[in-house]
C-alpha cells in the first residue's frame, strides 16, 4: 500500500533471455524443439539439485563435491572516470572462478593478457590445480559449467580430467547445462565483484586482485590466485583420447550434444547425450598417452605480446595514471 501511495515498485533485475527461447516467442521455432529445450534445461536444474543435496549429505557414503566454474566478463586495466581512456585499447584481465555448493566458497584465478591467453590450456591449468588444492579429501567431484568449447568442453580438458583421476584415483563427472539457461552460483560471485567495481579505480591489475579480496565478507572473503606465465601448463599431450565427439558418421551426436562426461581410473572417458541415459563408453580412437604419469611440460617459456598499438595506448594512459604504476606498464612485452 505504501509503495503504490509513493509510486514504487520493485525493480526486477533485467536479464538477456536465451536466443532460443526469444526464437521461439517470434514464431520462428518448431513446438517440439522448443518443447525439449525447455526439458533440458528443467533436467539439468534438478540434476544440480539433486547432487547439491548428495553433496549435503553424502552420497551412498562417497564424500562428494559439488562446483561451479565460469569465466568472468573480460575486466580492463586501467579503469579511471577520465576521457583520456575512453579513445585508448587496455590490458584484458581475466578471472575464471569456482564455487563450492555446500560451503559458498569462491576461488579466483586472475591472469592478464601478457601473462596467459585464453585456450583449453588455461583453463585445464587452473581446473587442474583447483582440484589438487580442494578435491583431494572427496571421493566424487561434480563440475556443473556451460558448454562452452575451448573452455569446458574439449579433447584437452577431458584429457586433464582424466589424467587427474588416474593419479589420485578420483571419480570426476563434467554436467553440462542446457545453452541458454546456464545461470549458475558463481555468477553471483561475479554479480559481486562487478558492483564492487563500479565505483572503484583500477590503476593495474594487482588492484583487481585487492577488490576481489574484499568483495565479500560473509561467509568467507573470496580467494584468489593471481598467475602469471609460469602457472600454465601443457595439457595437450596428456591422456589418450584424440577426440571427444560421440559420433563420426553424418547425424551421429557432436561434442556440442554432450550433457555428461565421467572419468575415473578404473575405466575409459564415458559420456551421456541426455541426463536420463545411462553411461556409454567414448567410441572414439585412442592415442598412446605421452605423458602417462610424467612431468607436464610448460606452456609457455616467457611473457606473451601485447599488440603495439596496444601498448603504445597504455604508455599514453601514463599521464592519468599514479607514477607508483608505470613501472607495470612498461614491463609489458609488445
Amino acid at each position: 500500500m505504501e509503495f503504490e501511495l509513493m509510486n514504487l515498485s520493485i525493480f526486477h533485475p533485467r536479464k538477456d533471455r536465451c536466443v532460443l527461447c526469444v526464437a521461439y516467442d517470434a514464431g520462428n521455432v518448431a513446438d517440439d524443439i522448443w518443447i525439449t529445450h525447455r526439458q533440458n534445461k528443467e533436467t539439468a536444474r534438478l540434476e544440480k539439485s539433486k547432487d547439491k543435496a548428495l553433496a549435503w549429505n553424502g552420497s551412498e557414503g562417497d564424500k562428494m563435491l559439488v562446483i561451479t566454474m565460469d569465466l568472468q566478463a573480460v575486466l580492463l586495466s586501467p579503469k579511471l572516470q577520465a576521457s583520456a581512456l575512453y579513445y585508448k585499447t587496455k590490458l584484458a584481465v581475466h578471472n575464471f572462478t569456482f564455487f563450492n555448493l555446500v560451503t559458498n566458497d569462491v576461488k579466483c584465478y586472475v591472469w592478464h593478457e601478457g601473462e596467459g591467453s585464453l585456450t583449453a590450456n588455461e583453463f585445464s591449468s587452473c581446473i587442474f590445480d583447483y582440484l589438487v588444492e580442494n578435491a583431494l579429501g572427496f571421493d566424487i567431484i561434480v563440475i556443473y559449467s556451460d558448454g562452452c568449447g575451448y573452455q569446458n568442453r574439449n579433447v584437452t580438458l577431458s584429457n586433464t580430467l582424466q589424467y587427474f583421476a588416474n593419479i589420485y584415483k578420483k571419480m570426476v563427472v563434467q554436467k553440462f547445462l542446457e545453452r541458454g539457461h546456464t545461470q549458475m552460483e558463481v555468477d553471483s560471485g561475479h554479480s559481486v565483484i562487478e558492483r564492487k567495481l563500479k565505483h572503484t579505480n583500477i590503476y593495474c591489475p594487482a588492484n583487481d586482485i585487492e577488490l576481489i579480496r574484499t568483495a565479500r565478507k560473509n561467509p568467507r572473503p573470496y580467494e584468489v590466485k593471481y598467475v602469471d606465465h609460469t602457472f600454465f601448463q601443457d595439457f595437450s599431450e596428456v591422456g589418450t583420447m584424440k577426440s571427444i565427439r560421440p559420433g563420426n558418421r553424418i547425424g551421429d551426436p557432436t561434442v556440442s550434444n554432450l550433457r555428461c562426461l565421467k572419468y575415473t581410473s578404473e575405466e575409459p572417458i564415458q559420456y551421456k547425450i541426455k541426463y536420463t541415459d545411462s553411461y556409454a563408453e567414448l567410441p572414439v580412437p585412442r592415442r598412446t598417452s605421452i605423458i602417462p604419469g610424467g612431468k607436464l611440460k610448460a606452456l609457455y617459456s616467457s611473457k606473451l605480446k601485447i599488440k603495439s598499438s596496444k601498448y603504445k595506448h597504455l604508455q599514453e594512459l601514463k599521464e592519468v595514471l599514479p607514477k607508483d604504476y608505470h613501472n607495470f606498464y612498461d614491463s609489458l612485452e609488445q
